[in-house]
């Protein structure tokens, strides 16, 4: 499978247009990505070795944004015998809507973003053993509307 090649000579940006590519080099080039939706990737992140069980296992969500982008992140903290073991598990992000959104708008659609990927992610992950869920945000604007009234 190979992602259609649009980027002639390294540098398409600065163009006012964008290059003319033949309709059989863009469709030969789409026709690998019909079958994305099947590719899987096991892995194993809850413990370094599969089967083992864990002490503590630990979800650290975290979001932000910016006036082009917004996006969260979840890592996976594993605790085994006082070893820690922190992984990558999922991260979403999505560009900004071209109308105007203040920041702050911005930095609550990262937050929402980041706790329905957590709410996926425990849903999948089938958490059966006492666990901590933590969201991290560098934004003071969205703990005060997170706890703010809801008639808002």
């Amino acid at each position: 499978m190979h992602p259609p090649s649009f980027v002639d000579d390294g540098n398409v940006l600065g163009r006012k247009t964008a290059p003319r590519y033949s309709k059989n080099v863009v469709s030969k080039g789409f026709r690998g990505f019909t079958r994305l939706s099947e590719l899987q990737i096991p892995r194993y992140v809850l413990s370094s070795s599969a089967g083992e069980s864990t002490d503590v296992l630990e979800l650290h969500c975290s979001c932000d944004a910016s006036q082009k982008a917004y996006g969260g992140v979840i890592y996976t903290r594993v605790v085994k015998d006082c070893n820690v073991e922190v992984n990558l598990l999922v991260s979403k992000s999505r560009v900004a809507p071209l109308t105007k959104i203040t920041m702050p708008r911005l930095e609550l659609l990262g937050a929402l973003l980041a706790a329905r990927l957590a709410s996926k992610v425990k849903a999948i992950v089938d958490l059966q053993r006492p666990s901590k869920v933590f969201f991290w945000t560098d934004s003071k604007i969205i703990l005060h509307w997170i706890k703010g009234s809801s008639k808002r």
